[in-house]
Formats: structure tokens, C-alpha cells, sequence
């Protein structure tokens, strides 16, 4: 994890080999659940949600956090906030804090920090998450 500034945090390791699949999961909080099609990415190292998807399910709380930066090293994103979040993977429950994107090229990003702590391993020869 780099921390460039307070406030700031780097999505994605540039020195890994990044790996990417998507699953359709079901995401639930505080408001409710929704299905949608989620990037787990291993280039990302923390999990980030479209705003519009986050205002379906529950309330965007504050963070301090205020941008992350992509694997790119150079762009940045502004956070707004924050939103926990749950799911199931091979019935195994998974809970999460996913950071609120205004613009985000996908509804949901699964980052690394995530699938290390759960120990979620991508098999990209099943195209599936276990």
C-alpha cells in the first residue's frame, strides 16, 4: 500500500502480474441487494463501487480517504465516500468496505487486500472465482 499523501490511497501494485475475471455476484447493504457484474481485479488493492450502484444499496458514509490513484500510477479518482458491503462466494460469506467512485468504468471491484484476507484464489481456467 502507498501512501503518497494522507487522503490517498494506490488501487493498484504496478510490480505484480495483474490478474482480472468477472462473476456475477450479489451484493447486499444496509438498503439492499442487487446483482451486478463484478471485476475482481488483483491489481487492485482495495474494492471500489460506482456511486450510482452504492446509493441503490445503502448510505455512503464519510471517509478520510480523498482519491485513489490507478495502476497507471497518474490518474487519480476522487473517493466520496464509503459503503460496506457483503456477499457469498461458493457459500463462504464475504463482508467488505468498497470506496464510493462517482465515474467508475465498472459497478464493482473486487481489490486484492480482499481476496488475500479470504484467501480467493482467481482460476482463470474455470473463469471463476473460488
Amino acid at each position: 500500500m502507498s501512501h503518497a499523501n494522507k487522503g490517498e490511497l494506490e488501487v493498484c501494485e504496478r510490480d505484480e502480474v495483474e490478474l482480472k475475471l468477472y462473476r456475477d455476484l450479489k451484493i447486499r447493504s444496509s438498503m439492499g441487494e442487487v446483482e451486478v457484474k463484478a471485476l475482481f481485479d488483483t491489481g487492485a488493492s482495495f474494492t471500489v463501487v460506482r456511486r450510482s450502484l452504492a446509493e441503490k444499496i445503502g448510505n455512503i458514509l464519510p471517509t478520510d480517504v480523498k482519491e485513489v490513484t490507478l495502476a497507471d500510477g497518474e490518474t487519480k479518482l476522487k473517493v466520496i465516500g464509503y459503503i460496506p458491503i457483503s456477499t457469498s462466494i461458493e457459500r463462504t460469506p464475504i463482508d467488505d468496505v468498497a470506496y464510493v467512485i462517482e465515474r467508475l468504468a465498472e459497478e464493482l471491484i473486487i481489490g486484492a487486500r480482499v481476496m488475500e484476507f479470504y484467501d480467493i484464489k482467481l482460476d482463470l481456467t474455470k473463469t471463476r472465482s473460488q
